[in-house]
């Protein structure tokens, strides 16, 4: 059941028509939730010994490597919403930067 839905996220990034390119914002979305579904089988590949090499975990989890899934996935990971964070840290710090 999970591997099929790793199969269908991998297809929604596979080919040079990607469906998520042919897709637009309703496959990233498809995408992420499925990211959120098949968490438990991605954090087991992720910690497993020996590590992965990264183009392999590019190869089996492509939407791990988009600023969508990235954040979505370490928002599973520390319960974190990354971009808010980023968001308010400007807010409350851009003018000290600029």
């Amino acid at each position: 059941m999970l591997e099929d839905l790793k199969r269908d996220l991998q297809n929604i990034y596979s080919g040079t028509q990607s469906t998520l390119f042919l897709e637009g914002m309703g496959g990233a979305e498809r995408a992420e939730a499925l990211m959120e579904r098949t968490y438990v089988i991605l954090r087991r590949y992720l910690n497993r010994m020996p590590a992965p090499a990264m183009l392999e975990v590019k190869e089996e989890w492509p939407f791990l490597f988009s600023q969508r899934g990235l954040f979505s996935h370490f928002g599973l990971l520390t319960d974190v919403n990354i971009l808010q964070k980023l968001q308010e840290a400007l807010g409350q710090r851009g003018q000290t930067i600029l």
